[in-house]
């Protein structure tokens, strides 16, 4: 059973901005943390990555932001991520953030990401949206 999963940002920019074909997984994943009740964690660099995303789409950040965090949990960006991100295997840098954020959850149960390749060096279970809605389809 999904208690908790952090999502990476392409899912909440696919969210925010309804990015087609990836939006409707995207709402599919906000619908079903709603019925199940499960967490949804972010790390403060995707907020500050989606803002900024938004700025080049005429989207207004503060309010994207101001009801994201209504539905998501934010996991601060400390030093230790970022020395942890810095002497991983990561190719990017970015998704090594993501991931040891990810890690300082406990009990999380898995990163949802388009992008599952780029997380290929993670010791974390990694789902797409589409493995993550098929679970719960089950």
């Amino acid at each position: 059973m999904i208690r908790k999963v952090f999502l990476d940002t392409n899912i909440l920019i696919d969210w925010i901005t309804g990015r087609k074909p990836f939006v409707d997984h995207a709402e599919k994943i906000f619908e079903l943390h709603v019925e199940h009740g499960f967490d949804m964690y972010v790390s403060a660099l995707s907020l500050a990555n989606l803002a900024y995303t938004l700025d080049n789409q005429k989207v207004k950040p503060h309010e994207s932001i101001l009801l994201l965090l209504r539905w998501v949990k934010v996991v601060d960006l400390t030093r230790d991520i970022v020395a942890e991100a810095a002497e991983s295997g990561f190719k990017d840098f970015e998704d090594g953030l993501q991931n040891y954020s990810a890690k300082t959850i406990m009990g999380v149960d898995a990163i949802v990401t388009r992008n599952k390749k780029d997380f290929k060096h993670s010791s974390m279970p990694i789902l797409s949206p589409e493995e993550l809605i098929e679970m719960f389809e089950k």
